[in-house]
């Protein structure tokens, strides 16, 4: 009697993967030259929820606020800063990441080559190495996102309850990171048990969770009927109302439209402005997930270089269906896309590319192949855009020559946050002081014991060239941006 062999697990591959995942966060960490927007908020309300919880939970994301209570119980174990507990927690989930999209490549093929070439794929991946260096909350869901992906690709071979619910577990997950991962809880069982043999075993087996969550939250709103859903109630009006709040918002912009337009070309207006949607969307996905990766996809759909099997081709064809569902639905109302809210679409569409490669390193166009893969890298790990460093330097500079009870104006919200002296108020100060002419204009400035004034390279703002200070001193970048610091002292504070 044979024995049944199981394939050896590839240890060397993710060791690897996880040394060079690691190395990558700690290389692009060092070269940081200033904390993103978003992270500020995240890092002052991870130092806030331990003395005024009420506070810090409404702080950021209207009450969606696991990331940082996550920072914050890192803080309190290891008694590190709020901003090296983020990067430590990034660093990780980033590395989940890179271990799930390897796993799930392993879950399509047993071609070991393959796995390499997936390791390679997201190592390399232009947008998720350019986006590990910010304090954000989507690398928790980006790492969960993934994890479910897994776990539903094994369901769909070993429907157990034990793999549904770690499915269930990882999307929960997902969702208090970002709260766009509900979506994919409720939409994804029903396509899902329709691919299963078993479709009411697997409904129920899928949805046990979820069902257990929404009798709790309804069990909860009864006892507490002022209570608000926070984010959740967004997602229930998009379910509900979805359809007709995206046509309506169309529409008012179909009007819109058609006032900057001859009305001769009314009857087009909305053909026109659904293909200009269209065609934003695509560049949006295609720069997100880079070139050379769309390029790669492209051909994978093309040359089916996949040997999915047909649940297979489902789980990850829904996946793709939900996010491109929520983002262009996202892109029509709000009339924006950040990198970030592209990047779950980009990493699943990105299954296809070590196939592709694969299939394509036996041709001529290899060589083109990896040096535009070895471009967008470099570009994604290196930094070669303006460096706001100066910002920072200036705004450390203040809280070492401002005194605890001066005033403090600046015109960038970031520079504010490195003086260390607004605490949460910089939340209200920082809009406030972002229009320059209103603040400082007919002897406002006289209001304030210090003025950093960041000049952009276009030019001195009018409001700034009849100021009659003379700056302390000037911080500049290499293009020609500037922070001016001006100390207004008692006598000119008088005259």
């Amino acid at each position: 009697m044979s024995k049944v062999t199981h394939p050896v697990f590839p240890w060397r591959l993710y060791v690897l993967a996880a040394i060079i995942s690691l190395t990558l966060s700690l290389w692009l960490v060092a070269r940081v030259d200033i904390i993103n927007p978003d992270g500020i908020c995240y890092l002052q309300a991870a130092a806030t929820i331990g003395h005024d919880y009420a506070t810090a939970v409404h702080m950021c994301n209207g009450g969606w606020s696991f990331y940082e209570m996550s920072i914050a119980v890192i803080v309190k174990l290891t008694h590190m800063s709020e901003y090296a507990a983020a990067l430590c927690l990034n660093a990780a989930a980033s590395l989940l990441s890179v271990f799930m999209f390897i796993s799930i490549v392993r879950r399509l093929t047993p071609e070991s080559r393959i796995h390499w070439l997936a390791a390679g794929v997201i190592l390399l991946a232009h947008q998720f190495n350019a986006l590990r260096i910010d304090v954000i909350r989507d690398h928790g869901f980006w790492a969960f996102y993934l994890t479910s992906i897994y776990f539903l690709l094994r369901y769909l071979r070993l429907p157990t309850w034990r793999i549904a619910l770690a499915w269930s577990v990882s999307l929960v997950v997902a969702t208090l990171f970002r709260v766009e991962g509900a979506f994919f809880l409720i939409l994804l069982p029903l396509p899902i048990c329709l691919a299963a043999p078993r479709r009411l075993r697997a409904f129920l087996q899928l949805n046990t969770l979820l069902l257990a969550v929404c009798v709790l939250l309804t069990a909860w709103l009864i006892l507490h009927p002022q209570a608000s859903l926070n984010r959740l109630d967004a997602i229930r009006l998009q379910l509900l109302h979805g359809p007709s709040l995206l046509l309506q918002n169309f529409f008012d912009k179909v009007q819109a439209f058609r006032a900057i337009i001859s009305s001769y070309a009314y009857a087009d207006a909305p053909w026109v402005l659904a293909g200009s949607f269209i065609l934003w969307y695509l560049i949006s996905v295609a720069r997100n997930i880079s070139l050379i990766y769309a390029a790669l996809v492209l051909y994978g759909w093309c040359q089916r270089v996949t040997a999915w099997t047909r649940p297979q081709h489902i789980v990850i064809g829904c996946y793709v269906a939900v996010n491109v569902a929520i983002t262009f639905v996202f892109l029509v109302e709000q009339g924006f896309l950040s990198d970030r809210y592209l990047l779950a679409l980009s990493l699943t569409l990105m299954l296809w590319v070590p196939f592709a490669i694969s299939k394509l390193l036996a041709t001529r166009w290899r060589w083109i192949m990896l040096l535009a893969i070895l471009y967008y890298a470099i570009a994604g790990i290196g930094h070669f855009g303006p460096n706001k460093s100066y910002l920072r330097v200036a705004g450390t500079w203040l809280a070492g020559h401002a005194q605890p009870h001066d005033t403090i104006y600046s015109n960038d919200y970031q520079l504010l946050y490195y003086t260390h002296h607004f605490g949460n108020t910089i939340f209200s100060v920082g809009p406030q002081y972002a229009d320059l002419a209103a603040n400082i204009n007919q002897d406002k400035w006289r209001r304030f014991q210090w003025l950093a004034i960041r000049v952009d390279h276009e030019g001195v703002p009018t409001a700034l060239a009849h100021l009659p200070l003379t700056p302390v001193v000037v911080f500049h970048d290499n293009r020609h941006n500037e922070v001016r610091i001006y100390h207004v002292n008692v006598t000119e504070k008088q005259s």
